[in-house]
């Protein structure tokens, strides 16, 4: 509630192109944006592909979840039912260094504008 209500304070939400929400789930760190104006719901994620199991089981929670409080707090009606849901092509890092998923989270945070971003082009992993 209080996220909602403070952010509908500099400008009202449904009035927005973007909402960005890093996440952390079981130590892992991703971004899920509600893309207002394209009408989809993006995942970047620095690990988990949208077949893993990691995804399968947030995706519906947060996407209901968001819908809910929406419907609760903003009151704008929007097609949130038929937004498509996307897992663009990001920098990935491997298992053995899950620590990074925060400072890949923050780097495509900083470099997101729409679906036709292309973030793979922005870094890649360093190896050894």
């Amino acid at each position: 509630m209080r996220a909602f209500t403070n952010s509908m304070k500099p400008r009202p939400l449904d009035k927005c192109n973007l909402l960005f929400f890093p996440t952390c789930y079981e130590d892992h760190w991703f971004v899920f944006i509600v893309d207002i104006k394209d009408e989809c719901f993006v995942f970047l994620d620095s690990h988990y592909s949208l077949e893993d199991d990691f995804h399968s089981y947030i995706r519906d929670r947060l996407i209901n979840s968001f819908a809910s409080q929406w419907a609760k707090y903003v009151k704008v009606d929007k097609p949130f039912h038929e937004y498509d849901v996307l897992y663009p092509d990001i920098p990935k890092h491997n298992s053995e260094k899950m620590y990074d998923s925060g400072i890949y989270a923050m780097m495509s945070l900083q470099h997101w504008t729409s679906p036709r971003t292309i973030l793979s082009s922005i870094s890649s992993p360093k190896t050894s």
